[in-house]
């Protein structure tokens, strides 16, 4: 009999018994495709699943899966549309209901006079061209859209209404403030889909952010806000809206969401969904335990008055930690909650903090400059970094080498200066003034002997040569890509590269640029996705080219050292992660109307997979995208509950332990049994006893313990990645 089986795992958290309804999860499918980002959309209904994969370079895609009587997911479609062209982002949302699937392409260049993203939205039905067809039925457009709204950043339908957020769209002269748009069938003819209403945030604001997330139920509508500022800045808004029957707006705002207190830039609706009465907000970068830990509320209808939305829950992990991102994505249903941690398990990072790369290729030396002005070495070999002195300069996030004169150069960020550096002391020396550019990157060309940087400006960032005797720089071209991280130049190639994000919302690419103008192309067809290449260096010995990945966080950032393939833009970390989780909460799981963690879905190990920044849930069906691994994962619980063997008495430090298993004992399966102890006391590892002869509840020792197992019995070590721990702590003698 195997304790531990593959992909099956049992949860059960808190003081007390069993709680009612826990069940044992298996990984039931995972589906995968060879390029672009499968998975950074999913929603599923029924046996049914969508699944967005919103290529960088060709058209994008989205793929329809049905589980047929055995439980095996199949691939039954590929949805595709004449107008969807290169670079459009199609899949980049999707939602289903019934059948009718809905895919957006966020950056289309919706009509004649747009030049980017103004965005669309196609809808496709089951049966439409032919049995068990998907069929293209409409193609939408905002009725005003234009150039950079994003319409279809998120969509969501239900029955024959659609939901959909334009985050770019501009409002009262406010760009990125947001629209949301309502569409319903048979507006304007049999089938057809029409606009019934334009909806925008009370109060606009710069980069709001109003649309980024969207959840229709209903005559109800929800729409986060997370970059609004409420209380604090970014701390996020949700806004509910409901159906009215008078003339006019027939949608009237009627609530607006945030917990008490705000956080500062905790991103509050960053993800929403609805159900029934209730509505569920994600606030992924929420100091709970750390930076952007992330949390989760949970609002009610009425409660605290008719048509009041009240905070019934604040879903926090039990095991948070900074940079989990808890709550990058939120499902719910009437039974279950299930909240997307994207970032959660990173290991220990290397080279922590740098932003500023640069080699110098004549001694082998990588130099890194952490943001705050500390002048580091990084061992390539372990990306350890060790510490040269400080430079006196807050805003150090660019540095490059010149291996003809030695020298290593630096920009402050803040100040815009050009900075000479000493390697041995980390004294900097001021060169002069870039002229009013803000470098976020810097790279030098041995051959031309030129200096160039990356000046970060409102979309898109420029390209510039900096004068390394004078320090002021010159335009050279738009890069064509907003949001531009670190500069690296390859003398195999002769081009420089960087990583981008696009926009804010956008997964992370490599790319790239054009020494000679500017223009730049993304690398390959996978992107980064968790983290961007704040620094890079080329010209290393033997050709390697490095980047440092950080996240700009106010309390610095967890780094790592990272190679980079500049013909597939693969990049690879120098450690291994397991990325992201799921993490699903049952009604009723410790007390009538309590919200108690059912199970912690963990990702495949591997790095960078990005595993719960998307996810939905249709009755017992978890599914899970992890988007930079090119997979879906789909999640049942076992057919059969936990079985409590035994319940302990309460020890001296309050806890009551059980021990339950789930599923089949065999003593030939190779999985499909699970014991679980719960709670295990201070998170220790230990023993599972068990026997072939029987349970029994004998009182032990001084009465307050039992004894579960008739003699003899046997021993198998416990599995710490399953050891939860609980407030509880000391030592417990219980089997």
């Amino acid at each position: 009999m195997r304790l531990r089986g593959i992909g099956i795992v049992c949860a059960f958290v808190g003081l007390g018994s069993v709680p009612a309804g826990a069940q044992c999860w298996e990984r039931s499918a995972e589906l995968t495709q060879a390029a672009g980002s499968f998975g950074n959309a999913v929603a599923n209904d029924g046996d049914t699943l969508l699944v967005g994969n919103a290529s960088f370079q060709a058209k994008g895609s989205a793929w329809i899966y049905e589980r047929d009587g055995g439980g095996t997911w199949q691939q039954v479609a590929q949805l595709v549309s004449p107008s969807v062209r290169s670079t459009d982002r199609f899949g980049w949302a999707v939602s289903l209901s019934g059948d009718t699937a809905v895919v957006s392409a966020r950056d289309d260049d919706a009509s004649i006079s747009s030049s980017g993203q103004e965005g669309a939205v196609y809808v496709f039905e089951r049966d439409l061209g032919g049995a068990e067809a998907w069929g293209e039925a409409a193609r939408l457009l905002a009725s005003d859209g234009r150039t950079g709204d994003r319409f279809g950043t998120a969509v969501s339908i239900r029955g024959d209404r659609l939901a959909v957020g334009a985050d770019g769209a501009t409002v009262e002269a406010f760009d990125d403030a947001g629209v949301a748009y309502l569409f319903e069938r048979d507006q304007g003819g049999p089938r057809a889909w029409g606009e019934v209403t334009r909806l925008t945030p009370p109060i606009p604001s710069f980069q709001g952010g109003f649309g980024l997330s969207i959840a229709v139920a209903g005559d109800t509508l929800l729409v986060g806000s997370p970059h609004t500022d409420g209380d604090l800045a970014g701390s996020g808004v949700a806004h509910v809206f409901q159906r009215s029957g008078g003339t006019g707006n027939p949608w009237l705002l009627t609530a607006t969401l945030n917990p008490e207190p705000q956080a500062l830039s905790a991103e509050f609706g960053q993800s929403v969904a609805l159900f029934g009465d209730e509505a569920l907000v994600g606030a992924w970068r929420d100091r709970t335990a750390g930076v952007d830990t992330g949390s989760a509320y949970l609002f009610e209808r009425d409660r605290g008055g008719p048509e009041a939305w009240g905070l019934a829950r604040e879903l926090v992990p039990h095991d948070g930690q900074a940079n989990d991102r808890f709550g990058a994505a939120v499902a719910l249903t009437a039974e279950r909650i299930v909240v997307g941690a994207s970032l959660d398990n990173v290991g220990t990072a290397t080279a922590d903090g740098v932003f500023g790369l640069a080699i110098d290729p004549n001694a082998g030396v990588l130099y890194g400059a952490y943001r705050s002005g500390t002048l580091v070495t990084v061992d390539p070999a372990t990306g350890l970094d060790t510490p040269v002195g400080e430079t006196g300069q807050n805003g150090m996030e660019s540095l490059a080498f010149d291996p003809g004169a030695s020298v290593l150069y630096g920009c402050n960020f803040f100040t815009g200066q050009l900075l000479t550096i000493d390697t041995g002391t980390a004294a900097a020396t001021v060169v002069g003034s870039t002229g009013g550019y803000f470098i976020r990157g810097m790279a030098y060309d041995p051959g031309a002997g030129v200096l160039y940087g990356v000046h970060d400006q409102p979309e898109p960032d420029l390209l510039v040569s900096i004068d390394p005797a004078a320090g002021n720089a010159t335009p050279i071209g738009g890069i064509g890509h907003d949001n531009v991280h670190g500069l690296g130049f390859d003398s195999r190639t002769g081009k420089l590269y960087a990583s981008t994000d696009g926009t804010g919302a956008a997964p992370f690419m490599v790319i790239e640029i054009d020494p000679a103008s500017g223009a730049s192309t993304v690398v390959g067809d996978s992107p980064l996705q968790l983290l961007p290449l704040e620094g890079m260096a080329g010209d290393a010995p033997g050709g390697t080219m490095y980047g440092t990945q950080d996240e700009i966080l106010p309390a610095g950032g967890d780094a790592c050292l990272s190679t980079v393939d500049p013909t597939t833009g693969a990049v690879t970390p120098y450690f291994s992660f397991r990325v992201g989780s799921a993490y699903v909460y049952g009604r009723d799981f410790g007390g009538r109307g309590a919200w108690g963690l059912d199970e912690k879905l963990d990702g495949s190990v591997v790095s960078q997979g990005g595993f719960g920044s998307s996810l939905s849930l249709s009755g017992a069906t978890v599914a899970v995208g992890a988007p930079a691994r090119k997979a879906v994962e789909l999640w049942d619980p076992l057919p059969a509950g936990a079985v409590s063997y035994c319940t302990a008495g309460t020890s001296a430090s309050g806890c009551r332990a059980s021990l339950s298993a789930c599923g089949v004992p065999s003593a030939s399966a190779a999985d499909g049994f699970r014991l679980r102890a719960s709670p295990v006391e201070g998170g220790t590892q230990g023993l599972f006893l068990f026997s072939t002869h029987g349970r029994q509840a004998n009182s032990w020792g001084n009465g307050s313990s039992f004894q579960c197992l008739v003699p003899p019995w046997s021993a198998r070590g416990s599995s710490p990645r399953r050891a939860r721990a609980s407030r509880a702590a000391g030592p417990s003698r219980r089997t």
